[in-house]
């Protein structure tokens, strides 16, 4: 019997006859999307899809764009950190909806939370 990568909790033992492989599979995705790190490198506006949200708690911004860009989130409720990196202000918003969105300033390393609609800045206190 094999551990999860990140919280090394035991995993069940897989039959392909079950949903066992499957409850596997979902562990080892929800520890990515509270723990990992999803690098992207930007060229320009960009969208990720639902897996590529899933594939961490941060969103770390490389690359060299020309302009200011946009970065488009999936949809869903979540908390996710941007961390921009490319010399360049980047407004994360919800694909395909009119809300508000959050400009990340180059150097900066912010705390959002979309509730599907807007995204929003946290502030801890």
């Amino acid at each position: 019997m094999s551990d999860t990568p990140i919280y090394g909790s035991p995993e069940l033992t897989t039959n392909p006859t079950n949903a066992d492989a499957t409850v596997n599979n979902m562990v080892r995705v929800a520890e990515r999307a509270g723990n990992s790190t999803k690098e992207w490198t930007v060229a320009a506006d960009f969208t990720a899809t639902k897996a590529q949200m899933a594939e961490g708690i941060m969103h770390e911004l490389n690359g060299s764009p020309a302009a200011p860009f946009a970065f488009g989130v999936y949809p869903v409720a979540r908390l996710f950190l941007v961390q921009n990196n490319t010399g360049r202000t980047c407004t994360v918003y919800v694909q395909g909806s009119s809300g508000a969105g959050v400009d990340v300033l180059t150097g900066q390393t912010v705390l959002l939370l979309s509730d599907g609609v807007n995204v929003s800045k946290m502030t801890l206190s």
